[in-house]
């Protein structure tokens, strides 16, 4: 009876174990949120490099040309488009006259066709906005897209920007700031 004793208090702890490991656990779920993008090959993407990343333009009240007129002393400045990988889709598009670039920025309160200045405060200049001009100095309007044209291996353009004469406003001197986005557009 001794040997048994102890056998039966062995039996006993091992059901008790047994009772204790099949106690359900509290575990606590994570969830985990994805996002993401499908993009398309890099052999599709375009972009456009300037010569510039400043362009300081000064002037006089009295040497400011008006509104739609060529202009006289323009800063100029070349953008090209480029395929970010060689002979690619882009490549290909920019031969067949279908890449474009758009100016995008705030336009002025005139005629709409320059962009207007966005100094703030009252050391800003008032009727006075950043004409774009075509290398023959012929005026741009600034919401067309630029073309490039087809048969050409590279998107170049050169532009020239100056002080203006806004149609209609009255001109007070002081700061001049403005932002140009070059955007490309597939035609």
């Amino acid at each position: 009876m001794k040997k048994l004793l102890p056998g039966l208090a062995l039996v006993a702890v091992g059901f008790s174990s047994v009772a204790f490991a099949d106690a359900t656990p509290q575990d606590v779920p994570a969830t985990l949120s994805i996002s993401g993008k499908l993009n398309p090959s890099k052999s599709q993407y375009c972009q456009v490099v300037l010569d510039k990343s400043v362009i300081n333009l000064n002037a006089t009240a009295s040497g400011l040309i008006e509104q739609g007129q060529n202009g006289t002393s323009t800063e100029e400045m070349t953008f090209s488009v480029y395929s970010i990988e060689q002979f690619s889709r882009c490549d290909k598009q920019i031969y067949e006259g279908k890449i474009a670039v758009r100016f995008t920025g705030a336009y002025d309160n005139a005629d709409g066709t320059a962009f207007a200045n966005t100094a703030a405060g009252d050391n800003a200049a008032a009727g006075v906005g950043i004409g774009l001009f075509n290398h023959d100095k012929t005026p741009l309007d600034a919401r067309e897209i630029y073309k490039f044209p087809a048969g050409s291996n590279s998107g170049t353009g050169i532009i020239g920007l100056q002080l203006i004469k806004l149609t209609g406003e009255t001109i007070k001197t002081g700061s001049v700031a403005g932002n140009i986005t070059f955007q490309i557009e597939r035609l």
